[in-house]
């Protein structure tokens, strides 16, 4: 049986595309650029309007500013004194307009969180001790202007389900409030919320580390008080931070797996994966800036990245189209064929067939292919969207209605079959143009039955 014909055309469309998929640009994760160098442990860190970044160092408890390009504005515009044994120290930035607030963990060991700037400071609430572990400290501001703190369980589980406790619960602070505020539970049962962020429409997406063996999860945390649409984590990703992209798309970063990795909300309102990681040498905390990039941090560093990596263009889809080749060159030969009748690397045997759907397949990417013995066999042009259209839906009516129904034995045939089927299709199919028109309504319609 040769339907090689089609067929083939089909093999080694697929079998480029493959190619292409495979290698498309961001499906290893990179290095992105530095912004900060020799930060100590910037664990906490704001996006300003203007593009620039607040950055608290956890192991000093300054809070520093740097404008878009990377330098460092004046000296630091505040400073706490924290106690850094464990995992405390300065955990968490906010900033509204011009006052900016902080959470830390105190050198008596309590966990506080208090206005940093403008002078004077004072402390908003005086939480509870912290802990070796599991503090949380993450802060931001809420849609409604108060500002949301996640605390951890204190490694004190069995304190979280109590409602007069802190531990393990994500809470809602008044700004303004005395140092004494009892503060409002926006929800309870989680083991250590230190990585959240509201979406654009004001959704709560909380990333739990999880100790020893318990699951690690992606869950909101607005709804109904409980963690809610969760999502398990991969084993040792430890978030260390979490930013929202738009309303249905989040980027993690991982203390363990140290890659900054974008998940999709589905129709379901559950996350999951999506594609390769943005980048790797994540592993403290990630906020969103500016002009679609990400700004990441690691122990001593904070860089930036793409947001959205850029579509591939024509240059990327020539190289592609050239490492495709080559590797249709290194196709073995049967033994039996005389060395007379090789044919040589990519000749008229071989044929590519690929949409042009893009401005990633030029004029230069059918060169790479003719140069080296392709036939072309066909692609549609990348602006004429109603014309693709036309085409894809012809081939899918081909395959379905008469191709897939029939066992062709050679070319001649199947060649005879599409030509009687592209004659009918013209001439005498309805189509949805004006008064039903067929692309050749001045020929008398066939008589041939439509297929």
């Amino acid at each position: 049986m040769k339907r090689f014909g089609l067929v083939g055309a089909v093999v080694i469309a697929i079998g480029a595309a493959a190619l292409l998929s495979i290698h498309r640009p961001g499906g290893t994760p990179v290095n992105g650029d530095v912004l900060v160098n020799d930060a100590a442990w910037p664990a906490a860190m704001v996006a300003l309007p203007d593009g620039g970044l607040l950055f608290g160092e956890r192991l000093s408890g300054r809070i520093r500013r740097v404008d878009a390009s990377g330098r460092l504005i004046g000296p630091a515009l505040a400073r706490v004194a924290v106690s850094t044994t464990g995992q405390r120290g300065l955990l968490g930035l906010a900033a509204e307009a011009d006052r900016i607030f902080a959470s830390w963990t105190r050198p008596n060991g309590r966990l506080v969180v208090g206005r940093v700037s403008p002078p004077p400071a004072r402390i908003v609430w005086e939480g509870p001790r912290s802990s070796a572990r599991a503090n949380g400290g993450r802060l931001a501001f809420a849609p409604d202007g108060d500002l949301v703190i996640g605390v951890g369980d204190l490694e004190q589980p069995s304190r979280v389900p109590s409602s007069s406790t802190p531990n393990g619960k994500v809470l809602k602070l008044d700004p303004s409030g005395p140092r004494t505020q009892q503060p409002r539970v926006v929800s309870s049962g989680w083991n250590n919320p230190f990585a959240f962020a509201f979406t654009p429409s004001g959704a709560l997406w909380v990333a739990d580390n999880a100790p020893g063996s318990e699951s690690e999860r992606l869950a909101r945390g607005d709804l109904g008080g409980r963690p809610s649409l969760i999502t398990e984590l991969p084993k040792d990703t430890v978030p260390a931070g979490l930013a929202a992209l738009s309303d249905d798309r989040l980027v993690m970063c991982g203390f363990a797996s140290r890659v900054l990795q974008v998940y999709r909300i589905g129709p379901s309102g559950r996350a999951s994966s999506s594609g390769a990681a943005l980048a790797e040498n994540c592993s403290i905390g990630v906020v969103r800036l500016g002009g679609g990039r990400l700004a990441y941090a690691n122990k001593n560093t904070i860089l930036t990245v793409a947001a959205h990596p850029e579509t591939p263009k024509g240059p990327w889809g020539e190289h592609r189209a050239s490492y495709s080749t080559t590797r249709l060159d290194r196709r073995p030969w049967r033994r039996r064929d005389p060395p007379r009748r090789r044919p040589p690397p990519m000749a008229s045997s071989t044929r590519a067939f690929y949409p042009r759907r893009d401005d990633k397949f030029t004029a230069r990417f059918d060169y790479v292919f003719r140069t080296g013995g392709a036939e072309i066999l066909a692609h549609s042009d990348p602006v004429a969207e109603s014309q693709r259209g036309w085409a894809q839906r012809w081939v899918k009516s081909a395959g379905a209605e008469c191709l897939d129904l029939l066992l062709i034995t050679a070319t001649s045939p199947q060649r005879n079959l599409c030509a009687l089927m592209s004659s009918a299709t013209k001439r005498a199919r309805p189509h949805l143009g004006l008064n039903l028109r067929t692309p050749d309504p001045s020929s008398p319609a066939v008589n041939e039955p439509v297929l």
